[in-house]
């Protein structure tokens, strides 16, 4: 008796121990459970990289950017700046209220249509060259023909109307919406819809937009976005390298100036956007104004 005693006892320690082993494993596999459905999933939603883009503390206090205070106080201008670092830790917003304000891109539309007219085919590289109609035109650089880079450099209007037609209003349609550029919206008019037609972008939405184009999110080759990068360069040294477009809704009652693009510096980029009311021609100057005097302020350039 006392063997089988002895042997029992030791039976059920052994299955005491298992039940606690398994009880522990239990409790184990729950909390890692519990622990990876709280945490983010690489590759869904927002990047683990990037924090919430309404976390941003961004720099709003005009003060401690003397240079862009000055030009926009003294010229009393309507405007707004809006700059944003590539992995969205840092930025600059001034009169946030209106950066996220729509207007006509005018111009800036230039960008997502050379994308669209190399993908679509009409027309084949930086050089491939439109003849000029012959009808003389209020800007002299215009009244010739016309390369995708001479056109994109001095915005010429008849070059990239050619083009719009070219694609057509459907298509643009669809573009804009896989684009998800401003407010989706091609027309009436197929030729001018950036100009004085339905299409409205905002600031915000300008720097999505020119992100997603820098890392070639967009069903582009990468020649197309080769041809647009060397068309968006505008200036180059040992420090950094400037790419952006200028435009000047200029048919509206309520003018509006545009500069956008994005800045290669220190091993970083930064994307930036700025629009202003233009009250008169003279002040189409301070579009790109606003943006170099912030990145100056800011140490970028």
């Amino acid at each position: 008796m006392k063997i089988r005693f002895n042997t029992l006892t030791k039976s059920i320690k052994s299955n005491h121990n298992s039940m606690r082993l398994q009880r522990s494993n239990f409790f184990y596999l729950a909390f890692c459970y519990l622990l990876f459905s709280i945490l983010p999933k690489q590759g869904q939603g927002q990047s683990m990289n990037l924090p919430d883009k309404k976390e941003m503390q961004p720099y709003t206090n005009l003060n401690l950017y003397p240079e862009l205070e000055k030009l926009i106080t003294q010229n009393k201008l309507t405007a707004c700046v809006y700059i944003v670092k590539a992995d969205y830790t840092d930025s600059l917003v001034v009169n946030a209220d209106r950066v996220d304000s729509m207007f006509l891109p005018a111009s800036t539309f230039k960008i997502p249509n050379t994308l669209i007219a190399l993908k679509e085919k009409a027309i084949k590289g930086l050089y491939d060259t439109i003849k000029w109609d012959g009808v003389t035109r209020s800007v002299d650089e215009w009244n010739h023909d016309q390369t995708l880079k001479s056109a994109f450099k001095y915005s010429c209007v008849w070059f990239y109307q050619e083009l719009a037609r070219r694609i057509g209003l459907e298509k643009y349609s669809i573009w804009l919406k896989k684009l998800n550029y401003g407010n989706k919206i091609a027309g009436p008019g197929v030729d001018d819809f950036w100009l004085q037609g339905d299409i409205k972008i905002s600031a915000r939405e300008q720097v999505t937009f020119l992100r997603k184009v820098y890392y070639r999110e967009y069903p582009f080759s990468s020649d197309h976005y080769n041809i647009l990068n060397r068309a968006m360069l505008v200036d180059s040294t040992a420090d950094y390298k400037l790419f952006a477009k200028t435009g000047w809704a200029a048919r509206l009652e309520k003018q509006v100036g545009w500069y956008v693009g994005y800045v290669e510096s220190q091993g970083k980029v930064w994307f930036f956007a700025a629009n202003l009311t233009i009250n008169k021609e003279e002040e189409i100057v301070f579009r790109r104004e606003l943006i170099i005097k912030a990145l100056k302020d800011l140490k970028i350039i």
